[in-house]
């Protein structure tokens, strides 16, 4: 296991990538937040985009600022830290959006943090009645059980023990889709792991 320095929090993979900390909760504490070799670069960005695009309104979602106009949102991601983005999502329409993503970091869109970031999950699924649960998903014989928390809290150790002594089965480590159809939730399969590195394509 790696303790990352910073959060303290528990992880398979040594430098695992991760958000750190509390979110922030305007843009300008978001700015603070970086290290100061960055903070130049986003404060310049940001001033970009407010003076190119009139009527634009700036916001917080997934812990990183989101511009918007005539509801229809654009994002530039990037790591805490981080001088460059790695991505950017566009919408055009409200049935078509632009995605780019740097070549350099095609190999971690399996990290959960930028998949959903990427492809604005959050706001994608909740309108189609469904949404991701930070939890430890397990098969047992009269159905699923869902085990949520803050991180740190247990999650996995009850997910442990309910396989050590009730042979039950982890579906997903850390994350589940939640999806209400015909009045009854869903526990579906989340194609990317967590921290875990445990995840299975199941409808449950």
């Amino acid at each position: 296991m790696w303790t990352c320095p910073k959060c303290g929090r528990e992880f398979k993979r040594t430098n695992q990538s991760h958000y750190c900390g509390k979110a922030p909760e305007s843009v300008d504490e978001y700015i603070e937040l970086q290290i100061p070799e960055a903070r130049a670069y986003v404060v310049e960005l940001r001033n970009l985009i407010l003076r190119c695009v009139p009527a634009v309104k700036e916001q917080i979602a997934w812990s990183m600022p989101v511009y918007k106009k005539d509801n229809l949102e654009y994002r530039r991601m990037n790591f805490m830290g981080m001088e460059e983005s790695y991505g950017q999502y566009e919408e055009i329409s409200q049935d078509q959006v632009k995605l780019y993503l740097k070549r350099e970091f095609v190999h971690m869109i399996n990290v959960d943090t930028v998949f959903v970031s990427l492809f604005a999950m959050e706001k994608r699924m909740l309108a189609k009645d469904a949404m991701v649960l930070h939890c430890s998903v397990l098969k047992v014989k009269s159905g699923v059980i869902l085990f949520s928390g803050p991180s740190g809290i247990g999650k996995s150790t009850q997910a442990g023990l309910w396989m050590k002594y009730r042979k039950a089965r982890v579906i997903n480590g850390d994350r589940t889709l939640l999806k209400k159809e015909n009045g009854r939730w869903m526990s579906l399969g989340w194609p990317i792991c967590g921290s875990s590195e445990i995840c299975y394509k199941l409808i449950l």
